[in-house]
Formats: structure tokens, sequence, C-alpha cells
């Protein structure tokens, strides 16, 4: 039970950061305001070609981040290892008829083939982005 908790919270918390990773993103200007300083920017380059990496500040004070093809393969990290958690916890699950019963009664069979689902749609947006 212990061990079943443990993966469900690692699965909801990695989600919780995922969803906190779709911030409204205002694009970068060249006059800062006061107010700009919370939030979040985005400094595009405008050469034609390749796809380019783009730098993104959260806030002021925290580092900038680049999206480019490292920053994609460690997301893809980040979803096959929730996907693996899921794929454990569903034989988990499996293999204890109360834990099978409570969660077909749940629908929550559904609900992480749903996450799975969303996460290989993610998956297949950043493996086209390094492709590019």
């Amino acid at each position: 039970m212990k061990t079943t908790l443990t993966i469900l919270a690692f699965i909801f918390a990695s989600f919780y950061s995922v969803s906190q990773e779709k911030k409204e993103l205002t694009i970068e200007k060249t006059q800062k305001t006061p107010t700009a300083k919370s939030k979040e920017r985005i400094s595009v380059s405008k050469e034609k070609g390749a796809s380019k990496p783009i730098t993104i500040s959260k806030r002021a004070g925290e580092p900038q981040r680049v999206h480019d093809n490292s920053y994609y393969l460690d997301e893809i990290k980040k979803i096959d290892a929730n996907i693996l958690a899921i794929d454990t916890k569903i034989s988990l699950v499996n293999a204890d008829s109360v834990e099978k019963t409570k969660a077909l009664e749940s629908g929550w069979f559904d609900n992480m083939d749903n996450i799975k689902r969303r996460l290989n749609a993610k998956k297949k947006i950043y493996q086209e982005k390094i492709t590019k």
C-alpha cells in the first residue's frame, strides 16, 4: 500500500509540474515596465531556416531555460518515466483483487488511459520538434 501511494504521489507531482509550465507567456518587448518582472517572457530569434532554440525566462532572478534538442530529450525522458510509473501502478492494482474492483468501479483505469494518451501525444510533439 505504501508503494502504491508513493507511485501515485510521483505521478501526480509530475503532472503538477507539467501543468505549471503551461502558464500564459508574453512576448518580451524592448521597453521593460515595472510589472514585466513578474511576467514570463519569450525571446524568439527571427532568423529564417531550421527551428531555433527558444530561451524562456520564468521570473527575474531565475535561470533561463533554452528549449533546444537536449531540453526536448529531457522532457521525453520524464514522459517515459511517467508512463512507466503508470504501467507499474496498473500492474500493482491488477494484482490485488480488492484494489482492482475499486479501480474498475471508480473508472481509474480509464483515467490512467487518458493520461497515457495525453503523455504520448506530448511526447510525439517533442519528437517532432527534435526532428525539425
